[in-house]
């Protein structure tokens, strides 16, 4: 008995990687990536390592393609070659990364870097795992899923535990042995995740022809949904269901965060309608349920459909409140069907349709939400005077709460978009940047009501140096003492060694002190330093692409001194608008004692 049960939680391993090779050689390959990644020297390889993280993105991606693969070949080509057909299956698949490397991985520290579409394709190939056993299935569909999802539950908590002991073996060695690398934990991670817990998943999977006529659910399972989750989500329906009475009497419009707290409970009891199928079959209360709860469901999602409305129509369309509207009108969609037929198949085409046109389509959340705010701003700055046949001009009539919504705008729509590209304010089919947009409207950083104004990708200038020495002061070149990459957090910081102190007398002024002789050498204003950078580089700005300039150490280092002694300031990075007002710097400080 005990020995069955031992079986069932620790399947044969070699089954899973006979049934899948090619899944289980992606799990070995990115365990060897995450070791080469974390080996490659940040200082030296940087070039390494990005590439290195772009192959990890693209095997994430292909676990999941790979295994589907493997399951049509095993239901509908199980007497062909099979090396063949693994062959072509991995041509394809190959072909698809390459592409996906080539229009969404095109330097991934860049802004070209589509993470928003890599994300969406891994979460579409997961999603294709799961329909793609379904289709095929005539029986027990609700059972096949239930016990995918179960499988995996099973596969994280193993995982964990794994992971869990390894680092307390790595950690006992470290304190009570010998020292050892920190990189371990992360390589002990990527094994109990990529090789044990990816080869105990597959191993568990059920063969093509299995019927599940043998699959029972467990009584610790049984016992959750039928007396603990489901009696929950009663209880949370009944409170929404009397807010909603509540309105109705009041005759009030619900407020936005209704949306949220209706779309993410759905959004479960979806999930736990799915799961619960073959508990309906022997429990009279669970059946009830299951049939009764989507036709509950549906005067709440229209509510919740009512409330972001009512968000839209006075702030227009955003990234988030398109999700959340599209999320509430498949939740509406699915519910509905629920009604007449429940299908999990239904509801992973449909999410993975409403994926697809969420980001990929020209219905996308990004360009639904920027031709939402355009209009809204042309509005506004047609009702203050600001814009006449098409153009942009200058009003000082116009009133705080105006000006405060035009730059909330012009920040939204200056900011770059989920994905990293960036994009522009467009009036009337011309492009302006935030600075080109408030100098044709006559607008300055006092029109925002947040201090300092809004700080959009093209206002804010960085530049960057490379020097990366240890963080203490020590004794360097000509001038003796060093410390490093000095960035103001709070005026209390200081550095200091057995000499020398280096106080924060305010965020852009510090002094440096001998501590033995209790005397102070130099005040040093950081901030007028940093403008001295600028005054270098200034007519190198108006002509500039992106937001980052690269300097030499010369172009970013100042040199000064006094009667005491003599400095020099080498920046890491500065941080300052076209004006030349910065707005945060770090830095490197080597200093000499006359």
């Amino acid at each position: 008995m005990l020995k069955d049960k031992l079986k069932n939680l620790f399947p044969d391993v070699r089954k899973g990687i006979g049934r899948f090779p090619l899944t289980v050689l992606s799990g070995v390959l990115y365990f060897i990536l995450t070791i080469i990644y974390m080996e490659a020297d940040f200082k030296v390889s940087y070039q390494l390592q990005a590439e290195v993280m772009e192959y990890m993105i693209l095997i994430l991606i292909s676990i999941p393609l790979l295994t589907a693969c493997e399951l049509i070949r095993e239901k509908y080509f199980s007497q062909k070659n099979r090396g063949m057909f693994r062959l072509g299956y991995l041509f394809l698949i190959t072909v698809f990364l390459a592409v996906c490397k080539r229009f969404y991985l095109n330097g991934i520290s860049g802004e070209e870097y589509m993470l928003l579409n890599l994300f969406t394709i891994g979460i579409i190939a997961y999603l294709l795992f799961l329909l793609i056993p379904l289709i095929y299935r005539k029986k027990n569909i609700d059972e096949y899923f239930q016990v995918v999802i179960s499988d995996k539950i099973i596969t994280i908590v193993f995982s964990i535990i794994l992971f869990l002991g390894m680092a307390a073996i790595i950690g006992a060695v470290d304190v009570l042995l010998i020292n050892v690398d920190n990189n371990l934990y992360y390589y002990s991670l990527a094994f109990s995740v990529f090789i044990f817990g990816l080869t105990h998943f597959l191993s568990r999977m059920r063969e093509p022809e299995d019927e599940m006529e043998d699959y029972e659910m467990s009584r610790t399972n049984r016992f959750l949904l039928s007396y603990i989750l489901v009696p929950l989500i009663i209880g949370y329906t009944v409170i929404l269901y009397i807010y909603m009475a509540k309105i109705i009497i009041l005759f009030k419009m619900p407020q936005g965060i209704l949306s949220h707290m209706v779309v993410w409970y759905m959004v479960f009891t979806l999930f736990i309608l799915i799961i619960i199928t073959p508990l309906a079959m022997e429990n009279k209360f669970i059946e009830k349920f299951r049939k009764l709860f989507p036709l509950f469901s549906i005067p709440l999602l229209l509510l919740a459909l009512m409330s972001i409305y009512e968000r839209v129509s006075q702030y227009g369309v955003t990234e988030n409140r398109y999700i959340i509207i599209v999320l509430v009108l498949w939740l509406l969609f699915n519910m509905i069907f629920f009604v007449f037929r429940k299908d999990v198949r239904i509801v992973i085409i449909s999410l993975i349709s409403v994926i697809f046109i969420s980001v990929f389509t020209s219905l996308n959340m990004t360009k639904i939400s920027v031709r939402s705010q355009t209009m809204r701003l042309e509005k506004i700055l047609k009702s203050n005077g600001l814009m006449k046949d098409g153009k942009l001009k200058k009003n000082v009539n116009i009133n705080k709460e105006a000006k405060n919504e035009i730059m909330n705008i012009a920040g939204y729509l200056s900011e770059p978009m989920i994905g990293g590209q960036s994009r522009n304010i467009v009036i009337n089919g011309k492009k302006y940047s935030t600075n080109e947009f408030m100098a044709e409207i006559g607008a300055d950083y006092s029109w925002n009501s947040f201090n300092g104004g809004i700080y959009s990708s093209e206002q804010t200038i960085s530049v960057e140096n490379t020097t990366t020495p240890e963080e203490r002061i020590v004794e360097i070149g000509n001038y003796r003492y060093f410390t490093e990459n000095i960035e103001v957090l709070n005026v209390n910081d200081s550095r200091s060694s057995d000499r020398y102190e280096i106080k924060h007398n305010s965020e852009d002024e510090i002094a440096i002190v001998n501590r033995m002789a209790n005397k102070e050498i130099m005040r040093i204003n950081i901030e007028m330093e940093a403008k001295k950078v600028f005054e270098g580089i200034k007519e190198r700005i108006k002509n500039k692409e992106g937001n980052w300039i690269k300097l030499s150490d010369k172009e970013m280092t100042v040199t000064g001194e006094n009667s005491n002694g003599k400095y020099k300031i080498s920046f890491k990075t500065v941080e300052f608008n076209e004006k030349g007002e910065v707005f945060h710097y770090r830095y490197d400080i080597y200093f000499s004692e006359k």
